[in-house]
């Protein structure tokens, strides 16, 4: 049993990414069905495991996270010029020594940025800024 409770991390990655003001919505599971705009959506991607001694385990926990703007209404260029900024104040959230350890629950956090892609949604053509957040957590493997 892993000593790390993924609904709290997950809580509290959500708590941590709804301070950023610039996005008006943010869901803890992918979701098609997007509220409105500027939105963050954030699910697992993958798990990664290292045992570092006989008797403890490293686990990497990967959230991909979408941080996404239509661009309809504010078009391309100025859609990019918002995920750029936006995309910087998450990262500075999420880098900052009070959230590192995610109110207690993990070791670290890591914000890696990826790809921007130009995607149709069912309300029309958006553009996402991937971030992958990277969650370490140590647990005993007794």
């Amino acid at each position: 049993m892993p000593s790390y409770n993924l609904q709290t991390i997950r809580a509290n990655i959500k708590t941590l990414l709804q301070t950023v003001t610039e996005i008006a919505f943010v869901y803890d599971r992918r979701n098609p069905n997007i509220e409105g705009y500027p939105a963050i959506i954030f699910d697992i991607d993958r798990n990664d495991n290292e045992m570092l001694t006989n008797v403890e385990n490293l686990r990497t926990i990967t959230f991909r996270i979408w941080i996404i703007q239509e661009v309809g209404v504010k078009g391309a260029n100025d859609a990019n010029g918002f995920l750029d900024t936006t995309t910087q104040k998450v990262v500075v959230a999420l880098e900052k020594i009070a959230n590192l350890d995610l109110s207690g629950q993990v070791d670290w956090i890591m914000p890696v940025e990826g790809a921007r892609q130009e995607v149709t949604s069912p309300e029309g053509s958006v553009i996402w800024q991937i971030l992958d957040l990277k969650v370490r957590v140590s647990s005993s493997v007794i």
